[in-house]
């Protein structure tokens, strides 16, 4: 009876350890497929981006995270002619706090979503948009993914173009400068925060507002509290559905009586609503890809991914 019985056990292992073995080979042959991603070129011919479901998932949690969290969404389809998200590199710094963030799960997605990204980068070469990565300025151990829209970062510098002059100390400063002495963070803006405030969208004198306080100083930020409060709440919602929940508003500190705040309220809630309607009922990557590839108006450079 004993010999039955351990028969027994060492069948339900094997069988055990048989099921494991087949659902872990179905699931990397799943990660392995290869998916088509349906893109849209200038010409509105659509054709396809082939890459295996796992690279798939990567930048759709990027993606995602830079465009809903971090305002990418308003630099893709709106006037905001820069936005920034950052992760930390794992392993980089040993202190415990900055290791501790770097191993968080949500941290990690975005550390392997933007290698992913790194793998297909180049075939967005044409694209009405600048997107890389660059050492933090504040966190040796963190990265700062930057989006640049070209032709409204082109119009901002030059309807200010004496402040970018002043500060820079430099006869002309165009966006091409700018970006060919990468970090622009540090070394082509000098981490100078009213500058770099005005490329992300919170105006001049905001920008320059947020730069010239002193120690001590309160300031209002752009929305009020209420709007604020649901702000908060939209960044502990992780469902995948339902983006006009978690697409949050543009953040800052400003002067809420001035005509310059108004008008930036204004336009980034017109913006929001853009957004929203875009992303209707359409897939969520495919849709960001395209936005990237050939932005959202008819000004764009004909680049098939084969490289013709």
């Amino acid at each position: 009876m004993r010999l039955l019985w351990y028969a027994k056990r060492r069948l339900i292992r094997v069988l055990l350890l048989g099921c494991l073995g087949i659902v872990l080979v179905l699931w990397i042959h799943r990660e392995r497929a290869s998916v088509c991603l349906r893109m849209i070129d200038c010409e509105g011919k659509v054709f396809c981006l082939e890459m295996p479901r796992s690279d798939r998932d990567c930048l759709e949690h990027l993606f995602r995270k830079l465009v809903i969290g971090d305002n990418f969404g308003y630099t893709l389809l709106g006037n905001k002619p820069m936005s920034a998200g950052a992760y930390i590199v794992p392993f980089v710094s040993m202190r415990p706090r900055e290791l501790y963030h770097s191993l968080l799960p949500d941290n990690l997605r975005r550390y392997w979503g933007w290698k992913t990204w790194e793998k297909y980068e180049h075939l967005f070469k044409g694209s009405p948009f600048a997107l890389w990565k660059e050492v933090s300025p504040f966190l040796d151990a963190a990265r700062v993914i930057l989006i640049v829209n070209k032709e409204k970062a082109k119009q901002l510098l030059a309807q200010q173009q004496e402040d970018f002059r002043k500060v820079l100390q430099k006869e002309q400063v165009g966006l091409d400068d700018l970006l060919h002495e990468l970090p622009l963070l540090t070394k082509s803006l000098n981490n100078h925060e009213a500058l770099i405030g005005m490329l992300l969208g919170y105006g001049r004198g905001n920008a320059w507002l947020f730069y010239n306080r002193q120690a001590g100083d309160f300031y209002d930020p752009l929305w009020d509290e209420k709007t604020s409060k649901k702000e908060a709440e939209k960044l502990s919602y992780f469902g995948k559905k339902n983006m006009a929940s978690r697409l949050m508003y543009p953040s800052f500190i400003a002067n809420p009586d001035s005509e310059e705040t108004q008008y930036l309220k204004e336009e980034y809630l017109a913006t929001w609503q853009t957004i929203i309607d875009y992303y209707q009922d359409k897939d969520f990557l495919e849709a960001t890809l395209s936005l990237l590839y050939v932005g959202h108006d008819e000004h764009c450079i004909v680049q098939r991914f084969d490289g013709s």
